[in-house]
């Protein structure tokens, strides 16, 4: 797994098991991109004080799109 850049305090072992217990969604559907739930995780994550603003999903992920 790799390490997270800059972010020494998300170095843990909860990170580590939670990276390993999503690769393989990610795996399986590399292309799959959920607005409505990254939008409402974000909000999570502002309520909860975790992050300063849920700001908009397209500033924080990219939609693969798949080969034809």
């Amino acid at each position: 797994m790799s390490k997270p850049f800059g972010r020494r305090e998300l170095d843990d072992e909860l990170n580590k098991r939670a990276g390993r217990d999503t690769l393989p969604r990610f795996a399986l559907h590399p292309a799959a991109l959920d607005d409505a739930h990254y939008a409402r995780f974000a909000k999570f994550l502002s309520h909860h004080g975790k992050i300063k603003s849920a700001g908009a999903v397209s500033d924080y992920t990219t939609e693969l799109l798949p080969f034809e």
